[in-house]
C-alpha cells in the first residue's frame, strides 16, 4: 500500500464520513489520518460539522424569498415578444438598406426614380387570400438586378 499525500487525504476526507469509500481508499485515508497531525485536525472539523449542521436563522429563507423580484405570469412571455419584435425591425431596417446600397438603387422620392414594372412580377410575390404566396415565387437570388430594382420600387410605394 503506497503512502496518501496530504493533498489527496484533504479531497477524500468529506468521503470519509459519507460512505462513499472503498475499503482500500478508507484503510489509506485512516491509516495517513493517523499519522498527520494537519489531516486529523481536518478529519475532526468535518466530523463536528456533520454532528452539528448549521441551521439557518429562523425566517431567513422567508426575507430571502420576499426580496426577490415577483414576476407575473406572462411577463416572460412579453419581454421575448417585444424583443422579438424589436430585432425584427432592426433587421428590416438594416436589410433594406444594404440591399439599396448594394444594387445602387435611387433614394424613395428621387425624382430621376423611375422603374417600370414587368406585368406578371409581382404577382409570384403578392400573397393570396389564403395567405400563401400566390404562383410561384423565385428566390431573391435568382432575379436580376433590374427585376430587383423592380421590387424594391414597388416596396417603397
Amino acid at each position: 500500500m503506497s503512502a496518501m499525500d496530504c493533498e489527496t487525504a484533504r479531497d477524500l476526507l468529506p468521503s470519509l464520513y459519507g460512505g462513499a469509500l472503498d475499503a482500500r481508499e478508507r484503510t489509506s485515508l485512516e491509516a495517513h489520518v493517523a499519522g498527520c497531525d494537519d489531516c486529523r485536525a481536518d478529519a475532526e472539523l468535518i466530523a463536528m460539522l456533520r454532528r452539528n449542521p448549521a441551521t439557518p436563522p429562523a425566517g431567513l429563507v422567508e426575507q430571502i424569498l420576499d426580496g426577490l423580484p415577483v414576476r407575473r405570469p406572462g411577463q416572460r412571455r412579453a419581454v421575448r415578444l417585444l424583443a422579438l419584435a424589436a430585432t425584427l425591425a432592426g433587421a428590416l431596417v438594416v436589410g433594406r438598406g444594404l440591399v439599396q446600397e448594394l444594387l445602387d438603387v435611387p433614394a424613395p422620392g428621387d425624382a430621376t426614380a423611375s422603374v417600370e414594372v414587368p406585368v406578371g412580377l409581382l404577382q409570384s410575390f403578392w400573397p393570396a387570400d389564403d395567405g400563401l404566396v400566390a404562383g410561384i415565387a423565385p428566390a431573391l437570388h435568382q432575379l436580376s438586378v433590374d427585376e430587383l430594382e423592380i421590387l424594391l420600387a414597388e416596396l417603397d410605394s
